[in-house]
């Protein structure tokens, strides 16, 4: 289940939301997560003061995706009981107004007690949220995750 943001925008959005997929894949032992987002909030937060990213475009800067993950691993973070929660940064897929980016949590042994921070944009919006969906251990919970609250735990 993909919620498509780039449809529900025309132009210059007006409301600050991505989502987050997580969804556990027994077969690999892995978590996959699914990170959607608006492109323009993207390039925004991981732009420096040169050339702008320019995200899907034949143009795009080479240092694009290493510039994602870097400020995914800032602003998006998972722990267990057990401690930190180390993912891939698999890569990005641009589609129109929306950037979707992918990571991987391999091997994924399941959890108790997940607390998941994210703070993705919240230096740029203040109304930001950030929803984040996750289906695991068989069961299904969804967190939405704000500047005034950007952590939360989800028990199994």
């Amino acid at each position: 289940m993909i919620l498509m943001l780039g449809i529900m925008s025309i132009g210059a959005h007006k409301f600050y939301f991505s989502h987050t997929i997580m969804e556990e894949n027994e077969i690999a032992g892995s978590l996959e997560i699914t990170m959607e987002v608006f492109t323009d909030d993207l390039e925004k937060a991981v732009q420096d003061h040169g050339e702008p990213l320019r995200l899907g475009d034949e143009r795009e800067r080479d240092d694009a995706d290493a510039r994602i993950e870097e400020y995914m691993r800032k602003h998006f973070v998972l722990e267990t009981n057990n401690g930190k929660i180390y993912y891939r940064f698999l890569g990005k897929e641009v589609e129109n107004e929306t950037t979707f980016c992918y990571m991987e949590v391999v091997p994924y042994q399941g959890f108790s007690m997940m607390q998941i921070t994210n703070t993705t944009f919240h230096g740029w919006f203040a109304e930001q949220e950030n929803r984040v969906t996750i289906k695991a251990n068989g069961f299904t919970k969804s967190v939405t995750l704000t500047k005034d609250r950007p952590t939360q735990q989800i028990f199994n």
